[in-house]
């Protein structure tokens, strides 16, 4: 594959997997064929933010493909990497998160009403399943049209369709499929959003299933902590033979994006009003608490007295947030923005309205 052709968007991160590990994997992947499936696959950005899910989704597949496995992409909105060509990408509009039921209702709906409640009626449990099982025959057929070996589901624990995650999983047990869960946010992450009430039964039931629903099960997380969490709830269920392992994001840092122009960078400093003598630390989060931005803050306080005390003057460190603040950040830019104030040798430049204007 020519360099030149890959989209600048997309990263290949052929240092992720180190020379060693590859010839361990390489003979198990090669010529296997992977059906990568989410309920989005489409890395280009949308209003302020790179879709990450998809973003990571983009690199396992280049792994999966240079350790010469045939990646094959399905999601409710595909959009795929230059080497993955058209007849391996499938969209089905049932798997999106928006999906629209035909009463008019969304299941994203359902699910908000459910964690709003924070149980799931009966009723809205069977809508649900009645979904999956009307998605589950085209992700089949796609399944045994291309021989596929192995079903991967980016992030389809999470509980924005949970119709499209169960008729996933359905789909690999029905066609005895080894299932590996990638997973990037669990429910437990978002407690503001995505809490069941105590006593709850179906709604726990029905997020343990589309998480741990598989009967050929392997998992991977992004972070340690998820890691043991996933553990625990295995042992719970009796399934602690499940392998867990870490899957971090990652970068191809051998192989960095091309340098900006000097009239960008000219720009750039001009409109954040940055001199040479600042340094700059830029934190590309969404302003939500999860991301625990105030930490990035107190260790941009580190660094100033760390300059400082090494002799090289008492230099400003300004931290630079690239999203803008949502309804779910405004709490969340408030504590960050009086953090900021009071932390000596810091500023806050707050660029996300501007940057995606660009």
């Amino acid at each position: 594959m020519e360099k030149g052709k890959l989209r600048t968007r997309y990263m290949p991160p052929n240092n992720a997997v180190n020379n060693d590990i590859n010839e361990q994997l390489a003979p198990w992947i090669r010529d296997r064929k992977f059906l990568i499936s989410s309920f989005r696959l489409d890395a280009r950005s949308e209003k302020t933010t790179l879709d990450g899910v998809s973003n990571e989704s983009d690199k396992v597949a280049f792994i999966l493909g240079s350790l010469g496995g045939i990646p094959f992409y399905y999601s409710g909105q595909t959009f795929a990497p230059n080497f993955i060509p058209p007849n391996r990408q499938f969209t089905n509009p049932a798997a999106h998160f928006q999906l629209v039921e035909g009463g008019g209702s969304t299941i994203r709906r359902i699910t908000q009403k459910a964690f709003r409640e924070g149980e799931i009626s009966e009723k809205d449990e069977m809508r649900i399943r009645r979904f999956a099982a009307k998605i589950q025959p085209d992700i089949v057929a796609k399944i045994r049209e291309n021989s596929i070996d192995y079903v991967i589901g980016e992030n389809t624990c999470f509980p924005v369709n949970m119709a499209f995650s169960l008729a996933l999983i359905q789909a690999a047990n029905e066609c005895g499929l080894p299932f590996l869960g990638h997973y990037h946010d669990f429910a437990w992450e978002r407690p503001d959003k995505y809490t069941p009430q105590a006593g709850a039964v179906r709604l726990p039931a029905l997020l343990r299933e589309i998480s741990f629903g598989a009967d050929r099960l392997s998992i991977g997380v992004i972070n340690q902590s998820q890691g043991r969490w996933v553990k625990k709830q295995l042992e719970l269920m009796g399934r602690d033979n499940v392998a867990v392992g870490l899957w971090p994001n990652v970068m191809n840092f051998r192989e960095p994006p091309a340098l900006p122009r000097d009239d960008e960078v000219d720009e750039f400093y001009k409109h954040f009003g940055l001199t040479e003598e600042d340094v700059l630390v830029v934190i590309p989060l969404r302003v939500v608490p999860r991301k625990d931005i105030p930490r990035g803050i107190a260790l941009a306080g580190l660094l100033h007295e760390e300059i400082k005390s090494e002799g090289y003057g008492d230099r400003t460190v300004k931290v630079l947030l690239t999203h803008e603040v949502g309804d779910e950040g405004k709490q969340e830019i408030r504590k960050i923005r009086a953090l900021a104030k009071k932390t000596p040798g810091v500023e806050l430049l707050e660029g996300g309205r501007v940057i995606r204007a660009r």
